[in-house]
């Protein structure tokens, strides 16, 4: 439909990616809200709304990047299972440079 659409000329590639992003935002914070807050107070994690809401925020900005991830694979691959197999890649790399595989005394001061 978008292709359609597109080609018609009713709106061009980023209306279509800002919109899509704002369309989404509401079901993504659904989706960080209620589920992190049930394994937020199980697991006894800091008191204190504050600290939850920092939780959340977190959570909330690492899906927005991992949607945003998905938009631009989908944007440069051909086909779905492309798709699959490059944010896959893409995501595993950002892993491995993300420190999640170092110490904590390995990693810098600023760092933790």
């Amino acid at each position: 439909i978008f292709g359609r659409e597109r080609l018609n000329g009713h709106y061009g590639v980023g209306t279509y990616v800002i919109g899509n992003t704002l369309s989404s935002i509401p079901f993504l914070l659904l989706t960080t809200l209620f589920p992190r807050a049930i394994a937020y107070y199980l697991a006894h994690l800091r008191d204190g709304a504050e600290h939850f809401l920092y939780f959340a925020l977190v959570l909330f900005v690492c899906m927005m990047l991992v949607e945003s991830l998905m938009i631009l694979v989908a944007s440069l691959v051909p086909n779905f299972l492309m798709g699959i197999i490059a944010g896959a890649g893409v995501q595993a790399i950002m892993l491995l440079n993300g420190g999640f595989f170092q110490l904590p005394n390995d990693l810098p001061k600023p760092v933790w």
